[in-house]
């Protein structure tokens, strides 16, 4: 196992699987902007409760804060807008326009993150959220922004985030 773990080998997403596990079919979203791919963990919460008559808590009770995953693809298509955004796709072919909903709909992914180093981050439930970011300059490209929350797996024994070289 590395020391360390920095930079992007690949990022894929897929569906959940129907019994609530982590997606086995996982396909890259297409061009990641380089140093966009980023995994935060907010703080703890803590809550300290205190007995009457004492100056410091007798229970702590900790609460993990929540893991997001966000990356910039620069893939600007319409299938992956509608991947990620929901709606409709008119048209065929070179002609395909891709139409927004008028609600945005619940979108569950599994991610799989690859280090350079080799080992595997999998978040096997995310709930994505995107939005276009169009900056429309010539040094510069529009993108596609996800924003994810790691949510608890829907099936029994799998863990929120794994991380290290799966067999």
């Amino acid at each position: 196992m590395s020391q360390f773990s920095l930079d992007i080998k690949s990022l894929k997403v897929g569906s959940l699987e129907v019994d609530g596990d982590a997606g086995k079919v996982l396909a890259s979203p297409g061009e990641i902007k380089e140093n966009t791919v980023k995994v935060t963990q907010a703080d703890a919460t803590q809550t300290k409760i205190k007995a009457a008559g004492k100056s410091q808590p007798v229970i702590v009770i900790n609460e993990d804060g929540d893991i997001t995953v966000e990356y910039d693809i620069m893939t600007f298509d319409v299938e992956v807008m509608q991947n990620y955004m929901g709606g409709t796709l008119t048209g065929t072919g070179p002609n395909k326009i891709w139409n927004k909903p008028s609600k945005s709909p619940i979108i569950e992914k599994t991610h799989e993150i690859i280090d350079a180093q080799g080992a595997t981050w999998l978040f096997p439930r995310v709930h994505v959220s995107a939005t276009l970011v169009g900056v429309f300059s010539p040094t510069d490209v529009n993108v596609i922004r996800v924003k994810g929350t790691v949510l608890e797996p829907a099936k029994a024994g799998v863990t929120s985030v794994s991380y290290g070289n799966p067999a």
